[in-house]
């Protein structure tokens, strides 16, 4: 059964609703990781045309509700592409970011966020400047990051982890972002753990392992110390 088929378009809708009528959210995000590139051209019409039904149910059904669909941010074409074609049927421009994991400037291993384009994060700004912009998820890795199975090897520090994030708040603040949610507040290094004794632990599981502003220890890195610096600051409306 295709995701744009009337039956999943109406479950979905209903516990979407269940959700919103058991929790009263500010804002809701119905759709993640919206732009995947790597989406085949019979896919992304499937799934466009179920964002294209689901959302304007529910703003018919809960108007004071902002709701959001999350966009990769890449360096590729498809991605941006896909993403232009979704923006009518959100309200916020809501991102998710790892650059660590894509960016082009981490070709040999160096993550150091001084290298990114000038653009990288700016051309999603241009999907619709009228709506308000936000990082649903976003994180930086303090440590290196090696994954063999996905070709992996690139470094971290807590250096460029802190660069990262006052470069994100910065950006939010310049750019009157709606919020900014980092993931994660501690590295999880013990859930991990768990999933391997249990058997059910995935490679990819380790992507954001060591982004957290507490290390597994629940030491404080020096992006934490920022991370409360800025949120002490007034927000520019």
């Amino acid at each position: 059964m295709p995701v744009n088929d009337p039956n999943v378009v109406t479950a979905y809708i209903n516990y979407i609703s269940w959700l919103i009528d058991q929790l009263q959210p500010v804002f809701v995000n119905y759709g993640v990781e919206s732009n995947f590139s790597r989406w085949n051209a019979s896919a992304c019409s499937n799934y466009r045309d179920f964002i294209s039904k689901v959302y304007p149910q529910l703003k018919s059904k809960y108007p004071l509700v902002p709701f959001f669909i999350r966009f990769i941010v890449d360096e590729s074409a498809e991605g941006y592409r896909n993403a232009q074609q979704l923006v009518p049927y959100t309200d916020y421009i809501e991102l998710s970011a790892y650059p660590y994991v894509t960016v082009s400037s981490s070709a040999n291993g160096s993550t150091n966020p001084v290298l990114f384009a000038d653009n990288y994060f700016k051309k999603f700004i241009n999907l619709d400047a009228k709506k308000p912009l936000g990082f649903a998820e976003t994180s930086y890795k303090a440590e290196d990051l090696t994954v063999p199975a996905y070709s992996l090897d690139k470094q971290g520090n807590t250096d460029w982890q802190k660069s990262y994030l006052e470069f994100i708040c910065q950006f939010c603040n310049k750019h009157k972002a709606a919020f900014l949610i980092w993931f994660c507040s501690k590295d999880y290094d013990a859930g991990n753990n768990t999933l391997r004794r249990l058997g059910l632990y995935r490679d990819l599981f380790s992507f954001s392992e060591d982004t957290g502003l507490l290390n597994e220890n629940g030491t404080e890195r020096p992006a934490f110390t920022s991370w409360v610096q800025w949120m002490k600051k007034k927000r520019i409306k």
